[in-house]
């Protein structure tokens, strides 16, 4: 039996989330925390995840199912009438900002061509195909994950332009980042639609000047990132942090968090993605992150302590 291998990594949105939705720039990074994928040429179609949440098999005939409607949708769209079975395990957690569905939806997408092809699908093919699933997932993606997955390293990314720019950071100078999982879920097309609500009451020239305000903060960001001013860097995501409690993205768990690292001397933590429950992450030194992860546990959140991934998918 033929077996193909492959896995994709997570993501992190340094800053922007939400407002990127809404015409402002977005800074994102992928991570070396990855989706691992074995397709096994054995005929059966069965899907089997292992997640955080356990492990779940279905057959790709499934309607109700997501992620057999996708693996459905592909086999179609590249003529597979004998459909392999898909074994694929999430070393990070799932629906918790850090880009479950787009990772999946490209890991699944190039282990059927690898099988099909013996070699990598192009970039483009990977974007025709991945954002299917995105678009079943989230209704109206901005697409960041996606490109985050795809492109691997640092990006710049504009709903309306893709991506921007793209770095690889070099030598962090002792900084580095710590992720915390809260252990709430929430649907990120949920919390898409409650933050557009809320901006959309808004008087529309307050809604303008957040987002203008956002675009500067990320552009500044940006330029931090490129010449490695990291403690510059701290007090953009401690800005971005006040915009998106703003617009009702946080738990009160994660509210909570995010202010008693304040008052340990921590300020580069925020939510990233969706909100609403998911992922803090924190941006800081050495020590910072020491006291961050020790604070953050105390809260009974799981930590973990990525670094950058640098390579892109095709």
């Amino acid at each position: 039996m033929v077996s193909i291998f492959a896995r994709t990594p997570a993501k992190l949105i340094l800053l922007g989330e939400h407002y990127v939705v809404h015409g402002a720039p977005a800074i994102s990074t992928a991570l070396d925390m990855f989706i691992y994928g074995r397709l096994d040429d054995d005929g059966q179609g069965l899907v089997s995840l292992a997640t955080d949440r356990g492990v779940k098999t279905v057959h790709y005939g499934v309607a109700a199912d997501p992620v057999a409607g996708y693996y459905r949708y592909l086999l179609e769209s590249l003529g597979v009438d004998r459909p392999p079975s898909l074994h694929i395990e999430f070393e990070f957690p799932v629906s918790a900002g850090l880009g479950s569905s787009a990772s999946l939806a490209a890991l699944i997408y190039i282990l059927l061509y690898r099988w099909l092809y013996m070699r990598d699908p192009p970039r483009e093919e990977i974007y025709r195909y991945a954002s299917e699933f995105e678009r079943m997932m989230h209704g109206n993606p901005s697409g960041i994950d996606l490109a985050t997955v795809v492109e691997g390293g640092v990006i710049l990314y504009r709903r309306d332009a893709g991506v921007l720019d793209r770095i690889v950071p070099g030598e962090m100078e002792g900084y580095g980042i710590l992720i915390a999982d809260t252990g709430v879920r929430r649907s990120t097309g949920e919390l898409v639609s409650r933050v557009t609500q809320n901006l959309g009451g808004l008087p529309s020239d307050i809604r303008k000047g957040l987002v203008d305000t956002v675009d500067s903060l990320v552009m500044e960001a940006w330029g931090a990132l490129g010449e490695g001013r990291w403690r510059d860097l701290v007090g953009y995501i401690r800005a971005n942090h006040y915009l998106l409690r703003y617009v009702g993205v946080y738990i009160d768990a994660a509210d909570e968090a995010v202010n008693r690292l304040g008052m340990e001397g921590v300020y580069g933590g925020k939510v990233t993605g969706a909100g609403g429950g998911g992922c803090i992450y924190v941006f800081g030194d050495g020590r910072e992150l020491d006291i961050a992860r020790r604070v953050l546990e105390g809260f009974g959140f799981k930590t973990y302590r990525p670094n950058i991934y640098p390579y892109s998918l095709y």
